[in-house]
């Protein structure tokens, strides 16, 4: 993996985390999972700023990943799950990242749409401040936002497969959606480099290792 960002760096450091690697993505558990077994990423090895930068024909691949990770925590955990991605820095706006090296989140057991629909709501504090929400299928959605340069993106998959590209031209703060589901679940412990919670980290190691294939 290139060690072009932080999250490249980790991953370098600690290939012991990796549970399965394809041709262009490794699935991890992560960093900081909010007390939550289970918490995969699916990280590009290259270093793309977003999905957005990830080329179409990686597109297949990524969406085998998210197959296989949604029957492994089915298997394993008896629970759905919420994807999302926090979008990169564009033109000053950024979705929500901390890292813009692309990778996407599967967490189990969380469900934050009506949340974030109702937050973005009171977001919009300014007559010139906008979003714009996309049910799509596919990952295109990212790489237009991206090109048109003017706004940034985040997207969020519900865990009946309602999957959501929402374009903003205002700041989404940090971890924006960990945030949203430690609210719900009245966790305190979101920030990933405060909280790192590396007991849980191994316990989804030991879980999963072996299961994906």
């Amino acid at each position: 993996m290139e060690s072009c960002c932080e999250l490249g760096a980790i991953l370098n450091k600690e290939k012991d985390r990796v549970l399965f690697e394809s041709d262009n993505f490794f699935i991890a558990p992560t960093i900081g999972p909010m007390g939550i077994e289970g918490y995969l990423l699916i990280i590009s090895k290259k270093c793309y700023s977003g999905l957005g930068q990830i080329p179409e024909n990686q597109y297949n691949e990524l969406e085998g990943l998210i197959t296989m990770a949604r029957g492994i925590i089915k298997d394993n955990y008896n629970q759905d799950i919420q994807i999302f991605e926090h979008g990169p820095r564009v033109c000053g706006f950024k979705g929500g990242s901390c890292l813009d090296h692309a990778h996407l989140h599967i967490v189990p057991g969380a469900n934050v749409v009506d949340e974030i629909a109702v937050d973005l709501m009171y977001r919009l504090d300014d007559k010139n401040l906008f979003y714009r929400v996309d049910r799509v299928e596919g990952f295109q959605r990212s790489a237009e936002i991206k090109q048109k340069g003017i706004s940034s993106y985040f997207m969020v998959e519900a865990p009946d497969k309602r999957r959501m590209f929402v374009e903003v031209n205002f700041f989404i703060p940090s971890q924006y959606i960990r945030q949203m589901i430690a609210m719900q679940n009245s966790i305190n412990e979101w920030d990933w480099k405060k909280f790192p919670q590396r007991n849980i980290l191994q316990k989804t190691i030991d879980k999963l290792q072996g299961k994906f294939s």
